[in-house]
């Protein structure tokens, strides 16, 4: 029983250092200069809100959009692409976009 109160803890401890790493990669990456993490903004969708519109299966096309912006998957405001804000390598953008889908 101890032990397992304890390895919860640690996995709890884990897990919540891993999504404030995670979360400090979108603030480096301004991704929080739009978004909010449960609440719309003027110019984009919460990440919250991302994460009910889309499943896991749109893991893939979310990781694109992160990394190369585009317009038309929510409303007319664009999101900037390279060169506009900090590059998100592949695998920044799988941990960005797998937090997000996390927040549902």
């Amino acid at each position: 029983m101890k032990r397992t109160i304890i390895t919860t803890a640690l996995f709890s401890v884990l897990s919540m250092s891993a999504q404030a790493d995670v979360l400090e990669l979108a603030k480096e990456k301004e991704c929080m200069s739009c978004h909010a993490i449960d609440k719309e903004m003027p110019k984009a969708p919460s990440f919250k809100d991302i994460a009910n519109k889309y499943s896991d299966r749109f893991q893939v096309m979310l990781e694109h959009k992160v990394m190369s912006g585009g317009v038309g998957h929510w409303g007319s405001a664009p999101m900037p692409g390279v060169g506009a804000r900090p590059a998100v390598s592949e695998d920044e953008a799988t941990q960005l976009v797998t937090w997000i889908l996390s927040l549902d």
